[in-house]
């Protein structure tokens, strides 16, 4: 066998790879004797019948083909150990000769393997002298905001007290919707048993306040016009007649924030409640700060960051965003274009922003892995570019 090796770009070699006529019938007759022992011919025990019997049972091309299968993976098999080369991916093959096997043929097999590898990362800069906005690791939560979490504990523990009376703001309600464009329904606009709690402001302005003293079983029509910023541009600025049914009204009544309430989620006393939200407050804000000085870091590791991005680790990448935001959508119960439709951009623009994000983030692993190999942080299978993150913040902030 020899083997030849051309870098094709820093991020891809391309090996050619020759075996001889006499290395082929070698194999051919490996592969031979191999199937040779489960052929069963009638009047000669197993593997035992004349040989040009058996290839004929067999099948001379079925034979070939096996042959060149072994041939080519041998042969990509030695060519990444002889130079320790570590493939991205499956390799491109392409055969540019191979035997036919048959008697007097002394063509040997020959093909080109092309594949991916991880490229040299350089730097512009020195990493380590990356500027980092000031973190606020060591922020005090202060009263105001143990308090504002305290309430919204205290909301989520709400109970819901049906009613008779009108509707009014700080109530939970059902309703039923349907808007309509010169009396016709509009799909868009329709939503069955949509919960809502009245003041929250998450419908259109002005649509909660036509609710407000409505009860339970009532019906209103009314007209009400669309922001003119309003995402969804299809809709944006126009009036639309909506008919609406209210199918429920609900009190929220919010338990009071004291000692009984302190126990009934398992805490000593109130005090003990007060200083368990904090602890947790606090774990919330180093992990934002943090956070936000990684993602400062990788910014700026993407500027001065130089390496030829392997085709495969990008191509994966984008299918891995894309598949992200397809989940993202279905979640939603929308189709993909609408989605689009919704974030105010096209199939293309979202492909091209796609491509310019798996670079990116295929250049920030690799430049990672490069900083975790020159500065010897040792990276076990479980390990994540995390820690690399983390020596590399840790390093910049001393």
């Amino acid at each position: 066998m020899n083997i030849e090796y051309r870098d094709k770009k820093q991020s891809r070699k391309l090996i050619k790879v020759m075996f001889s006529a006499y290395e082929m019938k070698r194999i051919f007759d490996r592969v031979y004797k191999n199937m040779a022992a489960d052929v069963n011919i009638a009047g000669f025990r197993p593997g035992k019948a004349p040989r040009k019997m058996i290839i004929e049972t067999i099948g001379t091309q079925k034979l070939a083909n096996m042959a060149i299968q072994e041939a080519l993976r041998e042969g990509y098999l030695e060519a990444i150990r002889k130079k320790s080369i570590s493939p991205l991916g499956n390799p491109s093959i392409k055969v540019n000769k191979q035997p036919s096997f048959i008697e007097g043929d002394k063509d040997g097999l020959e093909f080109e393997l092309e594949v991916d590898v991880i490229p040299e990362v350089t730097f512009t800069k020195d990493y380590t002298r990356i500027k980092l906005p000031h973190s606020k690791e060591d922020a005090v939560v202060t009263k105001k905001e143990l308090d504002v979490a305290m309430e919204v504990l205290a909301q989520r523990k709400a109970d819901l007290r049906p009613v008779k009376r009108g509707a009014k703001f700080g109530d939970k309600v059902e309703i039923t919707f349907q808007g309509y464009e010169r009396h016709v329904a509009l799909e868009k606009l329709a939503s069955k048993n949509h919960p809502l709690i009245l003041g929250s402001k998450t419908l259109i302005p002005g649509f909660e306040e036509e609710i407000v003293g409505l009860k339970k079983g009532e019906k209103k029509e009314f007209k009400i016009q669309f922001p003119k910023n309003y995402h969804a541009k299809d809709v944006a600025g126009k009036k639309y007649l909506f008919k609406v049914t209210v199918d429920n009204v609900e009190e929220i009544i919010i338990p009071k924030i004291n000692e009984e309430f302190a126990k009934s989620l398992g805490a000593k006393s109130l005090v003990n409640l007060r200083s368990l939200i904090k602890k947790n407050l606090e774990i919330e804000k180093r992990n934002r700060d943090f956070q936000a000085l990684e993602d400062a870091l990788v910014r700026e590791l993407a500027k001065i960051a130089r390496a030829e991005l392997p085709r495969t680790l990008v191509t994966a990448e984008e299918r891995r965003l894309r598949k992200l935001v397809e989940e993202v959508a279905q979640n939603q119960g929308i189709s993909f274009e609408q989605y689009l439709k919704n974030i105010e951009t096209t199939s293309e623009k979202f492909s091209a922003d796609i491509v310019r994000q798996a670079a990116t983030n295929v250049l920030i692993g690799l430049s990672l892995r490069a900083i975790a190999q020159k500065e010897k942080i040792k990276l076990s299978e479980n390990d994540s570019l995390k820690k690399v993150v983390t020596w590399l913040i840790d390093k910049v902030k001393k």
